[in-house]
């Protein structure tokens, strides 16, 4: 037995549209009871269930996962290890913690989280309303609500839509992905969001690209207050890769170097685990993969010669010709509707690894200026 065969109290998603509307499930993400308990007092039971100081109740696989973050167990070796041995390492580590911050649902009688003291929530309805005032070209388009916290996707009134040829998949408009959490899960944070047309998927930028979190650190009213201000100060990057997405949208010449494309084939062979696939997803095989990965090598020959001020061999170039042109467009794409047909943590990664290559081709793309 392990993880995946514990019956944890089920986590329930719901869609919203509106601030009402969230406002009408504010039971579900608000009003938690906390209590602070020594560690040693916390037992992981036989059947997955929880006691704090003598009551045990059912929690949520999330608040698990968080009990172990902060045990510091890593999530791969708690994912995979039996449960047995997971009870075992989590009542070791315990034993050593003073304090363990639980979160208590007063709805039904579970625990929603486990965490360490410093983590504090945020009260979701009075950030959300400073968020639309303080933002006012942002309009919520949608979002989810659950005991883990709120997603709301926003978009921007002043990027305008992408018009393209509309396929399944294609970006249609940017906007703000804001996430906060009353119980513990993480920073409310801020980050670039791309929106596709049918596709059930987005994109997410990298955390080195426009995120903007509020660490539980300090004084809360002037993190949240800072938290707003770096957000609204990110809107001219914003109009920037709306730009350049537009850009490369309607030029097919505009295409990634030997190194870029390279860089992308081998973030999508880690998070899919095979060679083949990879291939499959960028478009291309395993002739032109091995003529890619030859001509980066021998780009980092030259960087390396220019470097050091060394003589290049003659019967080298100093410039390595395309492997093969494959438009920005097309491969930003390719990447991200291949999240449309995997699910899990895979899936996830390849809309991250979906903002990591929008970012690269941001970089690339040359932009007049006014």
């Amino acid at each position: 037995m392990d993880l995946s065969d514990v019956s944890f109290y089920p986590e329930t998603v719901t869609p919203v549209k509106t601030i009402e509307e969230l406002k009408d499930h504010v039971d579900l993400f608000s009003g938690f009871e906390t209590r602070e308990v020594p560690g040693r007092t916390l037992r992981v039971e036989d059947d997955g269930q929880v006691t704090v100081d003598g009551e045990t109740r059912q929690v949520t696989a999330s608040g698990m996962r968080c009990l172990c973050k902060a045990l510091r167990i890593p999530d791969p070796f708690a994912q995979r290890i039996p449960f047995e041995l997971l009870q075992f390492n989590v009542h070791r580590l315990l034993a050593d913690v003073d304090q363990v911050k639980v979160f208590e649902s007063g709805v039904n009688n579970h625990w929603v989280n486990i965490t360490s003291p410093r983590s504090w929530g945020v009260d979701t309805i009075p950030l959300i309303e400073q968020i639309e005032e303080g933002l006012e070209t942002l309009t919520l388009i949608t979002g989810e609500v659950s005991e883990l916290g709120v997603i709301l996707d926003f978009r921007s009134e002043e990027v305008a839509e992408v018009k393209d040829d509309l396929e399944v998949g294609s970006i249609t408009q940017f906007g703000r992905r804001f996430t906060t959490s009353e119980s513990g899960f993480g920073y409310p944070s801020s980050s670039f969001v791309a929106f596709r047309l049918v596709c059930s998927n987005g994109m997410i930028a990298p955390r080195s690209f426009g995120q903007v979190k509020c660490r539980h650190r300090g004084n809360q009213e002037a993190q949240i207050a800072s938290f707003i201000r770096r957000c609204q100060s990110g809107a001219g990057q914003l109009e920037r890769v709306a730009s350049a997405y537009a850009a490369i949208a309607q030029d097919s010449t505009i295409v990634p170097n030997n190194r870029q494309l390279h860089r992308i084939w081998n973030g999508t062979r880690k998070i899919l685990g095979d060679a083949d696939l990879a291939d499959e997803v960028i478009g291309i095989d395993s002739e032109l993969r091995s003529e890619l990965r030859s001509a980066v090598k021998r780009e980092r020959r030259i960087g390396l010669a220019d470097e050091i001020d060394e003589e290049i061999d003659e019967t080298t170039t100093t410039e390595v010709p395309l492997v093969t042109r494959i438009p920005w467009f097309t491969l930003l794409n390719r990447v991200t509707r291949s999240a449309n047909d995997i699910s899990g943590r895979p899936r996830a990664k390849l809309q991250e690894l979906g903002g990591k290559v929008l970012a690269i081709a941001a970089e690339s793309v040359v932009l007049p200026t006014e």
